[in-house]
């Protein structure tokens, strides 16, 4: 009996193991979809009122830490 508890118990860990690796997986793929610069420009855009200087060769886009602190958790939130 011992050996049959231990084996379901094997079985339900490898089950667990299995789901957090797919969920990991998808938590990468949402955190490279969230970090693509193009996203992340139309989010400055639309949600933060933020434009591209036409005068900064490098197209730099400035926050404020509390911008920054209000997006972090905006994801922190999409990713629970």
């Amino acid at each position: 009996m011992k050996y049959e508890g231990l084996q379901r118990e094997l079985a339900q860990l490898e089950s667990r193991i299995k789901s957090e690796k797919t969920q990991s997986v998808s938590l990468k793929a949402n955190y490279q979809m969230l970090t693509e610069e193009d996203v992340i420009k139309k989010y400055a855009f639309n949600e933060l009122d933020l434009v591209n200087s036409d005068n900064d060769s490098e197209n730099i886009i400035t926050l404020s830490k509390e911008n920054i602190a209000n997006l972090s958790e905006k994801v922190e939130s999409l990713n629970e």
